[in-house]
């Protein structure tokens, strides 16, 4: 997987480390169908000193959420893959403020149906963290490109 800063946080320790902590994340240990189903995705990391209040744990516990790049590992349709139909197909969606995905419309075709309907239920699965303002959680638009890649 090829993870790369597209906006500094300028500080070069602090982006060498966000490279680093997305590039160890769970998805780029996946299988070898991950290395042929790739999907464009970005993650924002962002880096909080936490302040102790004496005899109150830190909420949430560090490390228990740590950004997990998506993918469509599994999902690339069988005929597909036998006739090495190769394509990109985005994705644009609905997060809701818990978190699940709604509302996934194509964006960008593929141009080949049965991927992108695999793009769209590939998509329908997956679960975020929900966006924040002012402490609320709210609802965001999102979108995503799958790269469906043949070995």
């Amino acid at each position: 997987m090829d993870v790369a800063v597209v906006r500094s946080s300028g500080d070069a320790d602090l982006d060498r480390a966000a490279v680093a902590c997305v590039s160890n994340s769970r998805a780029n240990t996946a299988s070898r169908w991950f290395a042929s189903i790739v999907g464009s995705h970005r993650e924002i990391v962002r880096w909080t000193i936490p302040v102790a209040v004496p005899g109150v744990p830190p909420t949430p516990p560090y490390g228990q959420y740590l950004p997990i790049p998506h993918s469509c590992e599994g999902w690339y349709p069988p005929a597909e893959i036998k006739a090495k139909v190769e394509g990109k197909t985005t994705v644009g969606f609905q997060i809701t403020v818990d978190g699940d995905v709604r509302d996934p419309v194509i964006r960008n075709s593929s141009g080949n149906a049965n991927l992108d309907n695999a793009a769209i239920e590939c998509v329908k699965s997956w679960h975020y963290l929900p966006a924040r303002q002012d402490g609320k959680p709210v609802e965001a638009l999102w979108e995503t490109q799958i790269v469906w890649n043949v070995d």
